[in-house]
């Protein structure tokens, strides 16, 4: 949880607002719910409602982005996809938000081989890492594969 002055909040809540009624209208995105405001004293605590969100997520974009073969080429969306998974476990079983580090770490709990938490490790390090296209065609598969196994386990 994090505190926030009540102005800032209202500014705040007020973007989120717009910006969840441009996502409802979207059919490519889901309906995200935002973080629930309660003040307390002149400021505000920001919590985040814990399973529809993430169902939303995993059941929408990410569902649907697991078809988007090109996208899964590139480091940084391979990334993103893997670590969904150990933040959305945290976010449906213990209610917590959890870091891309943090998450990067508890990629084995989805069967991510060693190899692709190392290249994910160097990356969020600041380090380039290398591959061919062989290399980048078999990871793009693998963590379409294993993304979609994870969002099948969490959501069933």
């Amino acid at each position: 949880m994090s505190t926030v002055p009540t102005a800032v909040a209202t500014v705040i809540a007020d973007l989120v607002g717009r910006m969840s009624e441009i996502l409802s209208r979207s059919r490519s995105m889901p309906v995200v719910r935002w973080p629930l405001v309660t003040t307390n004293r002149g400021s505000v605590t920001w919590t985040w409602s814990r399973c529809s969100d993430t169902n939303a997520a995993l059941t929408g974009y990410w569902t649907v982005a697991i078809g988007w073969r090109w996208v899964w080429w590139k480091d940084s969306f391979v990334d993103l996809g893997l670590v969904t998974l150990p933040r959305a476990c945290a976010a449906l079983t213990d209610g917590r938000l959890i870091t891309k580090g943090e998450g990067i770490e508890q990629l084995s709990d989805f069967r991510v081989p060693a190899e692709l938490v190392e290249q994910s490790q160097q990356r969020r390090a600041g380090q380039r890492t290398r591959s061919g296209v062989r290399a980048r065609a078999r990871r793009a598969r693998l963590a379409r594969i294993l993304v979609a196994a994870g969002i099948d386990e969490l959501v069933t």
